[in-house]
């Protein structure tokens, strides 16, 4: 099953190849641009001094950061069928999963959506890609809040299980996984979700992250009772 598994993973490379540049290209020009009239901000004064602009370097700060994610996200599609060859570096998760969920607290659909953290204050930094443990967070916390159709909880909890690994839990509130589909969550293009929702990349995407970083996803669920996905980092 590891082998087929392997397998399914490594297949969505091809494709990613074919459409990285022709995604890349325009995020770059949008990154671009938005740096560009973030300087006009910073060396024009009179922009900065109209208070119909105030909010402007926010938005562009935030286009920019968004745009690089993505850019992040096209590099883990590389990633499928070989190593990564970026410099890891020390993360923060409690940092990671805070940023995530100020993103999701704007988005209107979520707004009925009660989020609970109880984020170790002590919990040690781990080495990695941040871009792909940013898209781990950010794919478990949006799956776990579309779960949930009205109102709901979701839970999320950081701690130490033992000396060499930390752990990243999201609960949620929602409808459940059925049984017979629990197995095939983790392949590329399989959803549950109506179309224009997700097309089956999230926790694909979620599981060669996790691996390629030592560690370790575990899914735990009943129908009714909402799903709990559970990852383990090495220290």
């Amino acid at each position: 099953m590891h082998l087929i598994q392997a397998e399914k993973m490594s297949s969505i490379g091809v494709l990613a190849t074919g459409i990285a540049h022709e995604i890349n290209n325009p995020l770059t020009s949008v990154a671009g641009f938005a740096e560009a009239l973030q300087r006009r901000f910073r060396d024009e004064s009179e922009l900065q001094a109209d208070q119909r602009l105030e909010v402007f370097p926010r938005y562009l700060e935030m286009i920019i950061n968004e745009s690089y994610r993505c850019k992040g996200i096209i590099d883990h599609l590389l990633s499928f069928g070989r190593k990564s060859n970026g410099i890891p570096v020390k993360i923060d998760l409690n940092q990671v999963v805070l940023e995530i969920l100020e993103l999701l607290r704007h988005h209107s659909s979520y707004k009925q959506v009660e989020v609970v953290t109880e984020l170790d204050p002590e919990l040690p930094r781990i080495t990695g890609d941040p871009s792909g443990i940013r898209q781990v967070c950010m794919n478990l916390l949006v799956n776990a809040h579309q779960a949930i159709e009205e109102q709901g909880r979701v839970r999320v909890r950081t701690h130490c299980p033992d000396d060499s690994q930390i752990a990243l839990v999201v609960r949620d509130s929602g409808c459940g996984i059925e049984k017979h589909i629990v197995d095939r969550i983790w392949e590329p293009f399989f959803t549950t979700k109506e179309v224009g929702q997700g097309i089956g990349l999230g926790l694909a995407l979620t599981y060669t992250i996790v691996k390629d970083h030592g560690g370790d996803i575990q899914l735990r669920s009943q129908m009714g009772e909402g799903a709990e996905f559970t990852v383990t980092l090495p220290i």
